[in-house]
């Protein structure tokens, strides 16, 4: 299993997510923003759960299936920075 072609396709994935909804929000001006604001941290857990779909996709595209539960465990080790990393980014812009 090639990790860091994994990592690169979830991130592109929910980042091109990322960006159709960052666009919506920058347009709101005045109370819209405000009220943009508001649904936007309402949302980070389903943008989580975008995320974790996501990795579902690629991984069941890519045919990848863990031996056992120590190489999931890698896995997940391996790929959680860059999980929370996006959330912050989502939080952040």
């Amino acid at each position: 299993m090639d990790k860091e072609r994994i990592k690169q396709k979830l991130i592109t994935e929910v980042e091109n997510q990322f960006q159709k909804q960052e666009n919506q929000f920058r347009k709101a001006e005045g109370l819209d923003k405000l009220n943009a604001w508001s649904e936007k941290f309402g949302k980070t857990p389903k943008f989580s759960e975008l995320i974790v779909d996501k990795l579902n996709e690629i991984l069941e595209k890519e045919n990848i299936e863990f031996k056992n539960e120590q190489e999931k465990n890698e896995f997940l080790e391996y790929i959680n920075p860059t999980v929370k990393d996006l959330i912050t980014k989502f939080i952040r812009n």
